[in-house]
């Protein structure tokens, strides 16, 4: 019985070291080559841009953007980064290390609540699930504060779950603390969801209720929230609460004005950014939800087996019944849906016969002609490009093999590795798309061309953008720059005394040198690469120019500070 004893727990073993080896392989990609493109216009500049501002102006408790306060947000975030611009360079791989780290640790937390709310192989197959999640992945390496909201929203809902299990004080107070940073790093919403989520099961549960309500726990809570709110509302009176908290909260739960999206489309972006996880979402929550009927245990068992859906479940109806939305703010429920799927995974009672069988091996059908649909996919985006021909059918050969693989435990009738077989697939491609990202960059020029505005503009030049919005323009000039979004307002701009470094797209740049009476030099030509063109590839591209004004005269023009260049700053502070 010994020997027996001892090869079980070798066989433990090992098998917990190949978890483990894949756990890490599916979380390397969120570092590979962090620092290799420039910034993506779509978020990262607006969340770069702001501790930028701090370091260089030593005022860390004012968030800025282009000089002027950023009421829209706390401050938490950029307290982060500042650190690592100082340490590193303000730079691409200083702004997004953070974040990646942040990821990280946010599927050691899920692996450490599933361990909580069930066993090792929940708490394995849930972290497996979350790191390979396309859309959890991509954000991991960009820049944003959602990526750290997830990441103290799941640390206040495991230390909550620590203090019932072990009724100590310090787990209530870490929780809490964890729920005072999340307000600080997003508002209200870092509190309400890990506090919404956990109060159903605080409701009948003493020792949860004893954790939610702990007084000390609660004057945590206000003691390191509240103090910035203070000083805020101290320092620039009702403007601050108009602007955080009607125009930030309410108008963006309410109104249309600020990225109006029906309500069927968090449903959508969810399906999309959680494949091919998301292939499996109804069976496993229909299976967990099932087993609602079997006794209610202690911490560890099933008393608290719903909540990861209804975690889930919160969070997507929550966001849905909002006015404005992006699919970032599905970043919070991410983990949940991690733990329900991995219940599913690990339990798998798709092993026995009958209907849970039958739909996991159609759904697992499904996947295959996926996978090999991307490799078709692939083909279609890289054979534009000059001497892609190659890379693209190794994608196309490479889909295929990976097909094969989802395929086999169809074929030998191994369901209980589907799982750990899509994990291994998702991180393959998460490794490949980390290491071909850099490729992108010979086609994203605004970077090289604000760096050598960076380099020859004067402090009494005026430098800005034409008939193009990159918000990434700013953070690589180093300074507050203009957009001008009308021939009127560039034209009104280029007559001033100042010499003025401009960017603008080249149809619009060559409208503008004919009917403008000021010389327009041409210092560099690049392009920009835009996926989302309507005909790609052939609109696949824009091509930029960089120019130089001569003005008519040497006249010193002193700018009004306190009116921030573009007459189109309306359009970036509506921006999330």
């Amino acid at each position: 019985m010994g020997g027996e004893g001892s090869t079980s727990v070798e066989g433990s073993v090992g098998r917990g070291k190949r978890w483990l080896c894949l756990l890490i392989l599916c979380v390397s990609p969120f570092f590979i080559h962090l620092g290799a493109n420039a910034l993506w216009d779509e978020s990262e500049p607006w969340s770069a841009e702001p501790p930028r501002e701090m370091v260089e102006s030593g005022n860390y408790l004012v968030p800025t953007y282009s000089d002027v306060p950023r009421f829209r947000k706390p401050p938490l975030t950029y307290w982060i980064i500042a650190p690592f611009y100082l340490l590193f360079g303000v730079n691409e791989f200083a702004a997004r290390l953070p974040g990646a780290i942040a990821a990280s640790l946010t599927v050691a937390l899920t692996y450490l609540i599933g361990r909580n709310l069930a066993n090792l192989q929940v708490a394995l197959m849930a972290a497996l699930i979350l790191a390979t999640t396309p859309r959890f992945f991509l954000f991991a390496r960009v820049y944003h504060m959602d990526t750290f909201l997830t990441l103290f929203i799941t640390a206040a809902i495991y230390f909550f779950l620590r203090a019932r299990a072990t009724a100590k004080v310090w787990n209530s107070l870490l929780a809490y603390g964890m729920t005072a940073i999340a307000v600080l790093t997003k508002g209200i919403v870092g509190a309400l969801i890990p506090l919404v989520a956990l109060t159903p099961w605080g409701i009948r549960d003493r020792d949860l209720r004893r954790s939610l309500l702990s007084p000390l726990g609660l004057g945590l809570l206000v003691l390191l929230a509240l103090p910035w709110y203070l000083l805020m509302y101290t320092k620039f009176g009702e403007e601050f609460l108009r602007v955080h908290f009607f125009l930030e909260h309410y108008q963006r739960a309410v109104s249309s004005r600020l990225g109006a999206k029906p309500i069927t489309f968090l449903v959508k972006e969810l399906l999309i950014g959680l494949l091919p996880w998301s292939a499996f979402m109804l069976p496993a929550t229909v299976f967990v939800l099932g087993r609602i009927r079997e006794p209610l245990k202690t911490v560890s068992g099933r008393s608290l087996a719903l909540l990861p859906v209804w975690w889930f479940g919160f969070v997507l109806v929550f966001f849905s019944l909002s006015s404005g939305k992006r699919e970032l703010y599905l970043m919070p429920l991410y983990p949940a849906m991690a733990l329900t799927l991995g219940e599913y995974f690990a339990e798998a009672p798709f092993m026995k016969r009958g209907a849970y069988r039958l739909v996991h091996q159609g759904l697992c059908l499904l996947l295959v002609c996926l996978v090999f649909g991307l490799g078709l996919v692939a083909w279609q985006i890289l054979q534009p490009f000059e001497g892609s021909t190659g890379k693209a059918a190794l994608a196309v050969g490479l889909c295929a093999l990976l097909a094969g693989a989802l395929a086999w435990p169809l074929w030998t009738n191994r369901l209980d590795l589907t799982g750990p077989t899509l994990a291994g697939i998702v991180a393959t491609l998460a490794w490949l798309v980390a290491l071909a990202l850099p490729l992108v960059e010979q086609y994203r020029d605004v970077k090289p061309l604000a760096l050598q505005v960076s380099r020859q503009a004067g402090p009494s030049d005026l430098v800005g953008t034409y008939g193009m919005q990159k918000a990434s323009f700013q953070f690589y000039v180093g300074r507050r720059p203009f957009y001008a979004c009308s021939e009127q307002e560039i034209q009104k701009i280029l007559h001033g005394r100042r010499r003025v470094f401009l960017l603008a797209p080249a149809d619009a740049f060559e409208s503008l040198r004919m009917q403008s009476d000021i010389p327009l030099e041409i210092l560099a030509r690049g392009r920009i690469l835009s996926i989302v063109a309507k005909r790609w590839p052939r609109q696949g591209f824009t091509e930029i120019i960089l120019a130089v004004s001569k003005p008519l005269d040497s006249g010193v023009w002193q700018a009004d500070p306190s009116r921030p260049y573009p007459s189109c700053a309306e359009v970036t502070e509506e921006h999330p």
